[in-house]
């Protein structure tokens, strides 16, 4: 949807204001998307004690990436789609 929107506002806006005022307004769009994410504070997650064994520990990445699978096949169905625009 944002492949779609982006490129027409930019194509409505360019009839309107000119290139430079339209770069700007990107420019300060980016500082104050990058002033969001640095003014969000990441939960420190509290410490557990595992007494697991030696397979348990070695074996639990994989297992925590299996269950995760769905998300990874979604990902990879969305991954060419950038590939697909031509400039």
């Amino acid at each position: 949807m944002e492949s779609l929107v982006s490129p027409i506002l930019a194509t409505a806006l360019l009839t309107v204001i000119t290139f430079n005022l339209l770069f700007v307004g990107t420019v300060i769009g980016f500082f104050c998307s990058a002033a969001l994410v640095l003014s969000v504070t990441i939960p420190q997650p509290q410490a557990s004690e595992r007494k697991r064994g030696i397979y348990d520990n070695t074996t639990r990445g994989i297992r925590i990436s299996l269950r995760r699978l769905g998300c990874v096949a979604c990902w990879r169905s969305t991954s060419p789609l950038p590939q697909r625009v031509r400039w």
